[in-house]
């Protein structure tokens, strides 16, 4: 569980999690989901640790589940369909919840969701990228 590719897998996997979080979350689209929420949630400031670990934890079991998933054909193409069944189903996720919270309007939910899937997928490519780099050829 512990191989090169998964902990270099885990690392490309957070950089890309936390970099392209916070660009997009934290500067391109805050004033757009400010201005598409229903109620304020938001913590200010942010708790970066929370935020560090989670991506941290996504990165870690994405690594683990690509791996699964790609049965050591491992390149960037895979990764980036790995990574958009994962955004898939955090749509999914996203839906559940604007079915049972109140949180954010449906414009919301749907610019989330279609990010969602362009960021899971970016993630995957970046983990399927470290993995054919890191294994050996067999």
């Amino acid at each position: 569980m512990f191989k090169k590719s998964i902990l270099l897998g885990t690392l490309g996997g957070f950089l890309t999690h936390f970099i392209l979080g916070f660009l997009f979350y934290g500067l391109l689209a805050a004033d757009f989901f400010a201005s598409h929420a229903v109620i304020e949630a938001g913590r200010d400031p942010m708790n970066m640790g929370f935020i560090t670990f989670s991506s941290l934890f996504q990165a870690f079991f994405l690594s683990v589940i690509y791996k699964c998933f790609a049965r050591d054909k491992y390149s960037l193409k895979s990764g980036f369909k790995f990574g958009v069944l994962i955004g898939l189903f955090y749509v999914g996720v996203g839906f559940m919840m604007y079915g049972t919270m109140n949180l954010i309007d449906c414009t919301a939910l749907i610019v989330d969701s279609i990010y969602s899937v362009l960021f899971y997928g970016i993630i995957g490519a970046v983990i399927g990228l470290i993995f054919k780099a890191t294994t050996k050829k067999k």
